[in-house]
């Protein structure tokens, strides 16, 4: 059976680049010893192959079996064991879904990347079961997913069950089968999530935590709060409804249905939206003659609304690979600012000094996401490619053209060590841009480590990144007497230390140096952190930088840094 955890692995360590500083790689290093059980029970033809004894398909509380799997499993990675197989051809001949209550069988096996009836070669199972179980992972339905093969010998197929998947890769169709073939059950495991979730809001208003915390000194007015409620899975089809009702720093009314899936051969999705939002404090510009606010936003407060900011649109989405995927993103965006604000900065929608912004947006994206798990990926590779066309000559408010792409690769050097690099690019013309549609690093996670507190704008950017990065312990708990709820029960925990070092250009025509010196520099900063990862893909970044500039410092984050 396949249990692995696609959060957690090793590498050995290297160097942070010489043009970087070279932070300290120290502490002691602990290992928990993966412990993994095999029960084979050989019963005349029938070989169950399963890190535990996995039952006869009836119906059972699937917890206890995935309770006594290998605990990195928790985390959605798969270590292989070795299955046995004589040289010969292996035919599948039932696909068998377990635990999932309320999630529909097509949605799991439509990310199965073989069918019923297809031919497999003999040592391509480990591998099979590995790539699929993470690309179930990936779905975001389950807090574990397990994959096993049932070894069965019969004389021939007697049925295949109907309407069973077809081989989207790796299969050879139903060709070759003879009295001789050997024939597997592939049982999948999975528990489920919660999927209803009214969450009260409470975040901060500013770019990242470091800024909040000591730039804005802690002011509680910066924070937003209200309800967030998410129903995941509606239908048991992984489609999902979010509403938002925000107060505090931003007011904001949002609304969206994300369809995965609108056609029977699951290829063509959507997810309408629309959102509004207001403030009485806003940034207005970035730098200032004072030296304290170079390449720092500058806020201007009014008891009054100041800007107002609505969308509508729809997102049209194509997956007929199970790793490649695109999209056709149309909105309608109209943006307002008082007259004070255009009087304080008059480039803020453009250098005519109009108080309102609107325009029809469309973009495309492509992703090649191979992954193995997206929210903590510690082995393969991701692509994505977007051009965005801000105007499209409806309105003359805003004409613009903008070209993002990323590449990152993840690798498994051995010894639960990872190394993982990212490439990133934008570009986009005209030259002069309005200051409200020209941000670059500072937003999101596209920043270089160390200069978390800065803000550089532009119209090009080039950002890369390294991280090495070692697991120091994985570990899962169940808590079943202390957590009545069976969805939250499953605790996972990994923690890695980790060593890095980024750097960056951003290109901006409209801005003056000598307010924003960072514009038109070379950007470096390293350093050395933990990563935190645990359930329901939550991450805990704690980062000790030093960027070029020789300032250091602490800073904490809430997702994956690449």
């Amino acid at each position: 059976m396949f249990c692995h955890n696609p959060a957690f692995g090793g590498t050995k360590t290297q160097n942070p680049s010489k043009l970087f500083y070279k932070p300290f790689f120290c502490g002691i290093l602990c290992f928990r010893d993966l412990v993994a059980f095999f029960l084979i029970n050989l019963q005349s033809y029938v070989l169950i192959y399963n890190i535990n004894a996995l039952p006869s398909h009836s119906d059972q509380d699937t917890s206890q079996i995935v309770e006594t799997l290998g605990r990195d499993a928790q985390f959605g990675r798969l270590y292989p064991t070795s299955l046995q197989f004589d040289k010969k051809s292996i035919i599948i001949k039932e696909i068998i879904t377990l635990g999932n209550t309320r999630t529909k069988d097509l949605i799991i096996l439509r990310e199965l990347n073989f069918g019923v009836g297809d031919t497999l070669t003999e040592g391509s199972i480990d591998h099979l079961l590995e790539i699929n179980r993470n690309n179930i992972f990936n779905t975001g339905l389950f807090v574990t997913v397990e994959l096993s093969a049932e070894r069965l010998v019969y004389s021939d197929v007697k049925r295949l069950p109907a309407g069973a998947p077809k081989a989207q890769a790796g299969g050879q169709g139903n060709e070759g089968r003879s009295e001789n073939n050997e024939f597997i059950d592939i049982i999948i495991i999975v528990k489920e999530r919660w999927y209803t979730f009214p969450i009260p809001i409470l975040e901060l208003a500013d770019r990242n935590f470091n800024v909040w915390w000591d730039e804005q000194n802690k002011d509680l007015d910066r924070i937003e709060y209200g309800i967030r409620f998410y129903q995941e899975n509606c239908r048991g089809k992984n489609e999902r409804l979010k509403v938002v009702l925000q107060s505090g720093y931003t007011r904001k009314y949002e609304l969206y249905y994300n369809i995965p899936y609108i056609d029977k051969k699951q290829i063509v999705g959507m997810r309408p939206s629309i959102s509004y939002s207001r403030n009485r404090e806003i940034a207005y510009k970035t730098g200032d003659t004072v030296k304290a606010f170079e390449n720092k936003l500058v806020f201007y407060e009014d008891p009054e609304f100041i800007r107002e900011r609505f969308n509508a649109g729809v997102k049209l989405f194509r997956r007929k690979a199970i790793h490649i995927s695109h999209s056709l993103d149309i909105k309608f965006n109209y943006n307002t600012i008082a007259d004070t604000v255009i009087a304080l900065n008059p480039n803020y929608f453009n250098n005519k000094g109009d108080h309102e912004q609107k325009y029809f947006q469309v973009s495309y994206a492509y992703k090649r996401d191979f992954r193995d798990i997206q929210y903590y990926p510690l082995k393969g590779s991701y692509f994505m490619f977007e051009v965005k066309k801000p105007g499209t000559g409806i309105f003359n408010d805003i004409n613009q053209l903008e070209f993002t792409a990323g590449y990152s690769k993840f690798w498994d050097v051995g010894k639960k060590t990872y190394l993982a690099w990212l490439i990133k690019t934008k570009n986009s013309i005209p030259k002069i841009q309005p200051w409200f549609n020209s941000m670059a690093f500072g937003y999101y996670q596209d920043f270089v480590r160390g200069y978390e507190f800065y803000v550089i704008d532009g119209q090009h950017y080039l950002l890369g990144k390294v991280t090495l990065k070692k697991q120091l312990f994985s570990t899962t708990k169940e808590l079943k007497t202390l957590i009545p709820i069976r969805q939250f029960q499953t605790i996972p925990f990994a923690l890695y230390l980790k060593v890095y070092t980024d750097a960056g250009y951003v290109v901006n025509k409209s801005f003056t140096k000598k307010n924003n010196p960072l514009t038109n520099s070379f950007l470096q900063g390293g350093g050395i952190g933990l990563d935190i990862v645990t359930f329901y893909d939550t991450v805990f970044r704690i980062e000790y930088s030093v960027n070029g500039r020789g300032e250091h410092g602490f800073y904490l984050h809430f997702e994956a840094d690449i």
